[in-house]
């Protein structure tokens, strides 16, 4: 098949030279390329491009529709294959094709709220408001911004290196829009904009979605553009047989894509070269697969290899050898901005936006920089979308347009969560932005079910430059059976009630570290719920004040691949009012006060986790210590060691417990941790601890610490409405082997 079409390919070519052999030199045939679109499947089509590179073969156009516009733009803007291979190996998918940024990114009082719940809907006079699309896709534009950065001043795609074209579809009208100049990163935006799944783009006056629904494969925009012979790369796998159509969604996107099919064999037919790859068991979301992807590009690649060499080398017989520079792309190179327009405030005053930016006139900056700047902004969560274009002046430096599409004011989120201890649990929140005063947030979130949590916060900001200050009033209840434990057995069920008022005050110049100081009325609840011999039931009321240092560089709160995260306390417990009883099986009830010195005291607190990731596997340390200095007293104040998440007061978690199988007033334990990654979305943890406590007396003077050492395994599977586990522990100082469940995200 490949001899034949070797055979005609050549035939074309001679043919070609003799036509114009009589009326003096024959110009080089002009060599097209097209990359049809189909998502992660396009992915293949680099496989393609490393072949054209290898064998000398240059392309002299490029039309491109959704995923092979970005492709086919990437390297007629200068990319050779082999960086754009390495540019898909190093994307982040799940982050790139989400409605989230990263979490570095992020204020340190909006991180705790990142990716906690699994659906988020604006509400807007007095109703739900649903988008053209799921998904704006902030960090896409802002790596498309960073891809093109060298050719911002390029606004005719015909004056970059390979002249080039890419399709989206006229929402208004249904007809395929050919654009070929404009900015480049909208243009792209436009062709991949899948409808129901991205946003529709703004463009010239158009609304604009995915070019796939009409021209998916655009050979004959390749043709006009002048290409004598035309190479398509084709992904696409045309309408579905009734049997595969399974849901509305693909009913829908069949129905949509009916005119494309009409005209799809005309398209194919203006090929010399047509490569048809074989992803059939691959779907337009198979990013988790993107290796294997191009890796059947780069074999296809091979295959084609030989035909691309003979094409290349008959040109260059027949012509000459072509002249061709590669263009160098320079990473990481500097603009000057001298002047900033906005455009699309509503809420949110352009001062509060520059502030968060901190981008000052009249600097240089790299796109990278750039980039920081936006998601410093876009981390305050005022924003949904943050797009910029920088246009050359005079002066020969630029002007920054920054198009802003700012959030509703308040959200409505939602997320489901069971936890061996907690239960199930539906969690609902409300957040709303400058209710009552401008740069506040306030935020209320309950968790109905087995147990009741409920949390208030009011955050009111404060400064400008960037050095904000921040107070934070809130407020919180728990209702949470515990079981409580005496030599690691069940010693008894409690029903524990905790709530708080509190004020903090805490400022931070950059978004990875916070510190502070506040101040809290605490009311602590013991109820026993299953009597045992010796039971403990009362309450004590307490005044808590803190200063707290915050430091936080992780790319997402659940299992996450790299950053460090550490947390530093020290408390000041004082004007303790304990009015609680142990009751004795013969009904007798002895003061607890009498027992224990309820004493002012100073507490300790330490928490380090980080992470690294190399392939599929990321290792994990945790390192955790406290301590309670001048006291002596039981369960109000301290710590509750065991578990593997973090769902009750005072918790330290240790694999290879449950939860409050140690209650203690000084700890120290180090974990070590082992992340698996193995087919989409499946995951193994296993992890190992070890630990001391009971080290610190009353008078604070040192005594012989009580050893512990656990380990666990855990079958983890990231669903759309959180991690699923379920963990197998061994504590070797309990001699016994337990089992852990939690699905969803934690309140």
């Amino acid at each position: 098949m490949l001899r034949g079409r070797i055979i005609c390919t050549t035939l074309i070519l001679f043919s070609y030279f003799s036509l114009f052999a009589q009326s003096g030199p024959a110009p080089r045939p002009k060599i097209g390329l097209v990359l049809s679109g189909g998502g992660a499947k396009g992915l293949a089509h680099i496989g393609i491009l490393k072949a054209l590179d290898s064998a000398g073969l240059h392309i002299d156009y490029i039309t491109g529709t959704s995923m092979g516009s970005i492709i086919g733009a990437l390297y007629a803007s200068g990319y050779t294959a082999d960086s754009i291979v390495h540019i898909a190996h190093s994307i982040d998918w799940d982050l790139l094709l989400s409605n989230q940024s990263q979490m570095r990114s992020y204020m340190m009082e909006e991180k705790d709220e990142y990716g906690r719940y699994t659906i988020e809907l604006p509400f807007v006079n007095g109703r739900f408001k649903f988008s053209s699309g799921l998904l704006e896709g902030e960090e896409l534009w802002l790596k498309f911004s960073e891809l093109f950065f060298h050719v911002y001043k390029t606004t005719n795609f015909d004056s970059l290196p390979i002249p080039f074209k890419c399709v989206a579809t006229d929402l208004s009208n249904g007809k395929a829009v050919v654009i070929d100049s404009g900015n480049i990163v909208t243009a792209l935006r436009a062709s991949m904009a899948i409808p129901s799944v991205f946003t529709a783009v703004d463009y010239e006056g158009r609304k604009l979605v995915d070019g796939g629904l009409i021209r998916n494969f655009p050979a004959s925009d390749v043709k006009k553009m002048g290409a004598d012979i035309i190479i398509g790369s084709d992904v696409a796998q045309g309408l579905k047989s009734p049997e595969k159509l399974n849901s509305p969604i693909e009913v829908l996107l069949q129905i949509a894509f009916f005119k494309e099919a009409e005209l799809r064999p005309s398209e194919d037919s203006l090929c010399q070269v047509y490569i048809k790859h074989d992803v059939e068991r691959y779907t337009s979301a198979s990013f988790s697969s993107s290796s294997v992807i191009i890796d059947s590009g780069i074999n296809m690649g091979r295959r084609y290899y030989s035909y691309f060499k003979k094409i290349a080398d008959s040109l260059n017989v027949l012509y000459g050898e072509r002249a061709y520079i590669m263009p160098v792309i320079k990473r990481d190179s500097t603009v000057i901005i001298d002047s900033m327009q906005v455009v699309g405030l509503r809420f949110t005053e352009e001062s509060f936006l520059k502030n968060m930016m901190r981008l000052e006139l009249h600097q240089p900056y790299t796109e990278k920089d750039i980039s920081k700047r936006i998601r410093m902004a876009f981390g305050t969560r005022y924003y949904n979308k943050i797009t910029y274009q920088l246009t050359p002046l005079d002066s020969g430096h630029c002007k920054i347009t920054l198009n802003i599409a700012e959030n509703p004011q308040s959200f409505a989120k939602f997320s489901l969560n069971y936890n061996r201890t907690t239960g199930v649990g539906a969690v609902a929140n409300l957040t709303t932005r400058d209710w009552l005063f401008k740069k506040t947030r306030d935020i209320v979130t309950a968790n109905l079910g087995d147990n009741i949590k409920v949390r208030a916060e009011h955050m009111q900001l404060f400064g400008k430059k960037g050095a904000w200050k921040v107070l934070l009033l809130d407020g919180s209840y728990e209702n949470q059976e515990l079981t409580i434990y005496d030599d690691f057995r069940t010693a008894g069920l409690y029903q524990q009630r905790y709530s708080h008022l509190g004020a903090k005050l805490q400022t931070s110049r950059k978004r990875s570290m916070t510190f502070g100081v506040g101040a809290a009325y605490e009311w602590i609840h013991y109820h026993p719920k299953i009597p045992a011999p010796e039971s403990f039931s009362g309450n004590d009321n307490q005044w808590n004040t803190s200063f707290f240092f915050k430091f936080n560089t992780l790319d997402k709160p659940t299992l996450p691949l790299k950053g460090i995260r550490t947390e530093l306390s020290m408390n000041y417990v004082f004007n303790q009012s304990p009015n609680a009883f142990i009751v004795h099986d013969n009904d007798v009830k002895t003061p607890i006060d009498s027992l224990f010195n309820f004493t002012n005291h100073v507490g300790l607190h330490f928490f380090l986790e980080g992470y690294k990731t190399t392939k599929r596997n990321t290792f994990s340390t945790l390192l955790q210590a406290g301590a309670l200095f001048n006291n002596n007293q039981i369960l109000f104040n301290d710590f509750f060691i065991g578990g593997l998440n973090s769902v009750i007061h005072n918790q330290v978690l240790f694999a290879g417990l449950p939860e409050a199988a140690i209650i203690t007033p000084s700890y120290l334990t180090y974990q070590w941790g082992w992340r698996r990654g193995w087919f989409t979305n499946t995951y193994t943890i296993l992890r190992a601890n070890i630990g001391i406590y009971d080290y610190i007396q009353q008078d604070n003077t040192f005594q012989r610490p009580k050893w512990l050492t656990g380990y666990s395994g855990t079958l983890g599977y990231t669903s759309p409405l959180g991690p699923i586990e379920f963990s197998v522990m061994y504590g070797d100082q309990s001699k016994k082997v337990t089992t852990y469940v939690n699905f969803g995200f934690a309140f």
